[in-house]
């Protein structure tokens, strides 16, 4: 789908408000999609680029149900929990808006290509501060940081290390006195010390996506009815029920079950033919 980019220089009408807080606000943006999105109430789902598979769910669920929620989502589309906070929004059939830290020549990462076509299609939004020859390099990213929260009235964050981007938007939302959300994590997890640190710090602990909503004045919390499951043939009980909770490859079903892996490799086979799940690198999660 081809969109024109629109460039929305500060001081007219269509710049966001909300950049004007910032200490140096963009000039201006560049702009692809749907800019009334800009307008609507938002917040930022931020973590780890290699994060756990667990933490990958939980962000996509917390963001489909905060979708569900009529909130706009937004995070930078980077590998792990922003990919997955994106693609939570897009299956509520709800809004996303990604800011980049290139220009839009370059799609950062390219395993995302598909991501960033999917926003685009689905009435969503793709900012960037920069031209459309800027390439993809690491200050550009922490630049990134500070439009995501501006742009945001809370930011999430799922799994986070103890210096990393998403602390930096945490840090940039303190600044803007806008509300810092936090998973809790192990304290024996180097993953979750940000997450940890923060808590300690005062950011808001949340388990569910009721419990970010529930901070902010005039919004009615909507039930979200948990995703229709899908039927199982008895014969793959016992590989589903393995696989349910926690995405593994092949050979950790064949240990924990005991099983030959020819078989379990033939069965995954057949299951994914029914399209029972799908692979993701090595790792099997179900559709």
């Amino acid at each position: 789908m081809e969109n024109k980019i629109k460039i929305i220089k500060r001081g007219e009408k269509e710049y966001p408000e909300q950049l004007c807080r910032l200490k140096n606000p963009p000039k201006e943006l560049y702009c692809k999609g749907d800019l009334n999105i800009l307008k609507s109430f938002s917040l930022a789902i931020v973590g780890a680029r290699k994060c756990t598979d667990e933490s990958f769910e939980y962000s996509k669920r917390l963001s489909y149900d905060l979708a569900k929620n009529d909130i706009t989502i937004i995070s930078g589309m980077a590998l792990g929990i922003d990919t997955s906070a994106h693609e939570g929004a897009l299956e509520a059939a709800g809004k996303t808006i990604a800011v980049l830290g290139c220009g839009f020549n370059y799609i950062y990462p390219k395993s995302n290509r598909e991501l960033y076509e999917k926003i685009l299609q689905n009435g969503g939004l793709i900012i960037s501060e920069y031209d459309e020859k800027m390439p993809p390099l690491r200050p550009n990213f922490v630049q990134r940081n500070r439009i995501v929260a501006a742009l945001s009235s809370g930011v999430i964050v799922v799994e986070a290390g103890e210096k990393s981007g998403s602390i930096i938007t945490a840090q940039n939302m303190k600044e803007l006195n806008r509300k810092v959300f936090a998973v809790p994590g192990s304290v024996f997890d180097k993953n979750f010390k940000g997450n940890n640190m923060l808590l300690k710090n005062g950011a808001i602990l949340i388990l569910d996506y009721k419990d970010v909503l529930k901070e902010f004045e005039n919004i009615t919390i909507k039930e979200v009815e948990e995703k229709e499951e899908i039927q199982i043939p008895e014969e793959y009980f016992k590989i589903y029920n393995c696989i349910k909770s926690t995405p593994q490859d092949a050979n950790q079903i064949s240990r924990k079950l005991n099983m030959p892996i020819a078989f379990i490799n033939s069965e995954l086979t057949t299951m994914e033919i029914e399209r029972i799940y799908k692979r993701i690198a090595r790792k099997i999660i179900l559709v």
